[in-house]
């Protein structure tokens, strides 16, 4: 299954596998960026810190800052054996400990010259998905350094000329947000593009890297009245958000997880059925409903706006909130990434406690849970699109999943 999933993702990055791969790379440059919305923490980036486990294209973990690992029968106990030179074992625990504690309260992070130990009262079948996010990465250990950070502006990454895993190509990365709708050669050498941009705004001179659908967008609701999860799902018309918001690069989301990441999406209900909404949304009315959304995400505000009129053609009054934060529903961007179901999952249930995912069949039972608690709607899942300049080449095809993740490959004509 794992394979079939990563084939339709080279599929959807295929344009751009590798680039003018007959010239000879060099080192050297500085590779400017241009995102949409300006990341809230550069040291969080996988491109400045390293995890002490990642997972590879195909889900299975791989050794990072730690070289090694072992659990006990239960998995109540890890012993994690820190590769030489990587961050001291003692500044790892104390990084890793109080993430650890909002999941496992009775968790206890100890460490040695050259080992890490983790150990709860409770299983913890799920810790190496938990260590593979870059929350808990450790800040200067990755292929480049924060060098210059402007807030919400600008941010500077230096290679690293001590990564383990090789020196960078380019000398350095600049980050910049994109304020302007039109691209200009001389600005940057790669765009992040909005996902529903049209075609005939792309300039020709202009290359465009499409990943598979990496994130999702959904609803998250606090306390629900009975059945009004059911009504306000069946009431969101997802093909049409699909193909007028996102020209079709989207996909509709059924459940948490694309189909490409677990073949098995098309099991959940995305069924669009306004007069069953109706129906269902007469007792299930509690007043006005608020709306929260990322205020800096264009297409997640466009998408609210398509779940209000939605709804209220369902008889739901749904109105966005003056304090996001107090919303009674939420409208939250979860990115997935590559690496496998189970982490991706975590990545959505956040601190919550999930069941063990070992096979196919108990990654199935967590889904429909997390779907049947009531508190999860999913709406759609997007891929990540970037415009590439003249001066990119290298590798963009596996595992990078998200373009970010390649930058260490990539170099620059002179």
């Amino acid at each position: 299954m794992r394979h079939l999933a990563y084939l339709c993702l080279a599929i959807g990055s295929s344009l751009l596998p590798r680039l003018h791969a007959a010239t000879r790379p060099h080192y050297g440059g500085t590779l400017r960026v241009q995102v949409i919305s300006m990341f809230p923490n550069p040291e969080a980036l996988p491109l400045v810190s390293e995890t002490l486990v990642r997972f590879d294209e195909h889900g299975d973990p791989q050794p990072a800052l730690a070289r090694g690992w072992q659990s006990d029968a239960e998995k109540k106990r890890w012993r994690f054996i820190v590769r030489p030179k990587a961050a001291p074992a003692s500044a790892i625990a104390a990084g890793l400990r109080p993430a650890l504690k909002k999941i496992y309260r009775d968790v206890t992070v100890t460490s040695n010259a050259q080992s890490v130990v983790i150990q709860s009262a409770r299983p913890m079948p799920d810790l190496l998905e938990r260590l593979s996010h870059p929350e808990a990465g450790v800040p200067g250990t990755g292929p480049f350094r924060l060098t210059k950070w402007e807030p919400g502006r600008r941010a500077v990454l230096t290679a690293n000329e001590d990564y383990p895993g090789g020196r960078p190509f380019v000398d350095s990365v600049e980050f910049g947000v994109a304020t302007q709708r039109t691209y200009q050669a001389a600005a940057a050498d790669l765009w992040e593009l909005p996902v529903g941009i049209g075609r005939r705004s792309i300039p020709e001179w202009m290359r465009v890297w499409t990943s598979a659908p990496l994130d999702l967008i959904a609803l998250s609701l606090r306390n629900p009245p009975p059945g009004l999860r059911d009504a306000l799902s069946l009431s969101i018309d997802r093909a049409a958000i699909v193909n007028v918001l996102t020209q079709r690069r989207g996909e509709v989301a059924s459940g948490p997880l694309p189909q490409w990441l677990t073949g098995y999406e098309f099991l959940f209900s995305s069924a669009f059925d306004p007069a069953r909404a109706r129906e269902i949304a007469t007792p299930a009315r509690a007043g006005t409903l608020t709306l929260g959304s990322p205020p800096s995400d264009a297409l997640a505000r466009a998408v609210a706006d398509r779940v209000m009129l939605n709804a209220h053609d369902a008889n739901l009054t749904i109105q966005i909130a003056t304090q996001p934060a107090e919303a009674n529903i939420q409208l939250l961007r979860y990115r997935l990434g590559c690496g496998g179901a189970g982490r991706a999952l975590l990545g959505i249930a956040g601190d919550a406690p999930v069941p063990d995912f070992a096979t196919p069949e108990a990654l199935y039972r967590a889904e429909k849970a997390m779907l049947d608690e009531g508190r999860l709607i999913p709406i759609i899942h997007v891929p990540q699109v970037f415009g590439v300049g003249p001066r990119v080449r290298g590798s963009m095809g596996l595992p990078a999943c998200d373009l970010l993740d390649a930058i260490p490959n990539l170099w620059l004509t002179p």
